[in-house]
């Protein structure tokens, strides 16, 4: 599971792109990712959006629509992401890591394993982070 959201204020960070994954989810990203960094772009379905990874000098940015997020990085923001990913799936349990200095839609890239995926008491009386992507 994947789900990513343009968060406007996130923990006293401002604005910031959420990408909330399970295990599953984080492997399918990691082999789109590989993917688009060896031969230029690549593309992962998921439930409700596709997701299509573009490899382009100098770019860190991400335009999210309802149906498509377009994912534009060079191959160093891809190696990052990648890395972060790495710490994710190699710590086993639920966090987060930080991916900083993207373009746009916000400045910070927030990578999370098993977190934010379902309501829990952080979310408790508010409206749900993720409606069903």
């Amino acid at each position: 599971m994947i789900r990513l959201k343009l968060v406007h204020e996130f923990k006293g960070d401002g604005a910031v792109v959420l990408l909330a994954a399970d295990g599953a989810g984080l492997d399918a990203l990691t082999a789109a990712l590989t993917e688009a960094k060896q031969r230029g772009s690549s593309r992962l379905r998921g439930r409700q959006r596709v997701h299509e990874f573009v490899v382009d000098v100098g770019a860190a940015n991400l335009e999210i629509g309802p149906d498509r997020v377009l994912w534009r990085l060079d191959d160093a923001k891809a190696s990052e992401i990648l890395d972060g990913v790495g710490v994710l799936i190699n710590g086993g349990a639920p966090g987060h890591v930080y991916v900083r200095d993207m373009v746009s839609p916000a400045p910070t890239l927030v990578l999370s394993r098993d977190e934010y995926l379902t309501p829990s008491w952080l979310t408790a009386g508010k409206e749900p982070m993720f409606d069903d992507d």
